[in-house]
């Protein structure tokens, strides 16, 4: 069904936006003038193999990391547990290559399925082109179907522990109405130049920074998507008049912002 929603657009010369949770995308106030097709039906997990102390767990586009990692978890899987609290999809994470506290999708994933050409491809983890919150799939025309990830067989009791570590450290972020993390992090951490430059707090309409991470923007409940575009704008003015560095975002945008 996914792929025949897919093939339709195409064959329409239809815009298409693939949609996972949408955690870290900001869709226009105007909306978006094409068809969305979403991942949520395509959301199921399961267990490939087990060889030499590995597991190899597939988990198709539309699964929710949490449900991964609670997969995992169950079963005495250790590796994945950095995407504890993580709120996207399996397909939005790698396409992102998403990660936390020195960890990233690419350190697990063993290969992708995409559909491509009329047809589904498996490609190896090194023929994505993951890097730092980005891969080959973000401009490729691939649409990813699955992935692959390699964890180690433990037990509940290690798995459960290792995965505690990671909610434990998510607890300094901030909770609330977000698309997480706004700019990727350099040499210096984002949120140490938005510190440096502009006050926490700071705010347009309804979206405002964070009081407890600078590098999340927050809504009261009343932010409009121009709000929220507009405060980008200018953490990024102020960064580079201050320091000479440009940050990039990590959020994505769709449909059309002025």
């Amino acid at each position: 069904e996914f792929i025949k929603a897919v093939e339709a657009a195409r064959s329409s010369g239809v815009r298409t936006f693939i949609l996972g949770g949408g955690s870290n995308v900001l869709i226009s106030d105007g909306g978006f003038f094409g068809a969305t097709i979403s991942t949520r039906g395509l959301c199921e997990i399961f267990v490939e193999a087990e060889r030499e102390g590995n597991a190899f767990i597939r988990a198709f586009a539309g699964a929710r990391l949490g449900a991964l990692t609670s997969f995992c978890v169950g079963r005495g899987y250790e590796g994945l547990e950095f995407l504890c609290g993580i709120p996207g999809t399996v397909g939005g994470a790698v396409c992102m290559n998403a990660g936390c506290f020195g960890r990233e999708v690419s350190d697990v994933l063993a290969s992708v399925d995409v559909y491509s050409l009329g047809k589904v491809k498996t490609l190896p983890c090194g023929d994505c082109g993951l890097s730092y919150r980005s891969s080959a799939f973000q401009n490729s025309g691939e649409f990813i179907i699955s992935a692959l990830f390699r964890a180690k067989t433990t037990d509940f009791a290690s798995a459960a522990r290792a995965a505690e570590k990671y909610v434990d450290l998510r607890r300094s972020q901030p909770k609330g109405r977000s698309l997480g993390s706004v700019f990727k992090n350099g040499a210096i951490p984002a949120a140490r130049l938005i510190d440096s430059c502009i006050k926490r707090g700071a705010r347009v309409g309804g979206a405002y920074i964070s009081e407890k991470h600078a590098n999340f923007i927050m809504s009261d409940g009343t932010a409009t998507a121009a709000d929220y575009y507009d405060l980008v704008r200018i953490i990024k003015s102020s960064v580079k008049e201050r320091t000479g560095i440009t940050l990039f975002e990590e959020i994505r945008y769709v449909g059309e912002f002025i």
